[in-house]
């Protein structure tokens, strides 16, 4: 079934800084976890940055970059778009995401 996305999330410079793939409201899991006030103590790169740009009184931008794809389709575009852009970790681009991707958990409604 070709139900799954891939979506990127910009920060308030339009930089992209996470890339991940999902279906149903997948991309809104990391916003609304970085939002949740119990949540505070979890941290990660990716959280950082989203509450970041929440302290400015901003949002990250988060754009769906192609859907309808299948799992398959969407883990190699996504493996493809962390590749492009590049993994701050390694010193090689914006990107918080910490695997070359498609090892990550699809969840949401």
């Amino acid at each position: 079934m070709n139900i799954y996305y891939v979506y990127i999330y910009y920060c308030d410079q339009n930089i992209p800084f996470y890339v991940g793939y999902g279906k149903n409201k997948r991309m809104y899991v990391h916003l609304n976890e970085a939002k949740k006030i119990s949540n505070t103590c979890k941290t990660s790169h990716k959280l950082n940055k989203i509450r970041k740009i929440l302290n400015k009184g901003l949002e990250p931008r988060i754009e769906i970059y192609a859907d309808k794809l299948s799992r398959e389709e969407a883990c190699q575009l996504e493996i493809e778009l962390i590749e492009k852009f590049g993994r701050a970790d390694l010193g090689l681009g914006p990107l918080t995401n910490m695997t070359k991707g498609a090892d990550g958990i699809v969840t949401g409604n």
